[in-house]
């Protein structure tokens, strides 16, 4: 939380990221974004998720 992922995200399409896990080995995830609002202000959604095991 609080550093940007580093390359551009288009809203509502599934991109696969590159994620340092907890056991410090590098896994890929997916992540989608979708923009919204949250009291009267923009926001986004984003979801992330471990898709390592597929790769």
């Amino acid at each position: 939380m609080g550093s940007e992922i580093g390359r551009p995200i288009v809203e509502k399409r599934i991109t696969q990221i590159d994620i340092l896990k907890r056991n410090g080995e590098v896994g890929k995830a997916e992540i989608t974004v979708a923009e919204t609002e949250w009291d009267d202000e923009p926001a986004s959604i984003i979801c992330l998720r471990d898709v390592s095991d597929r790769c």
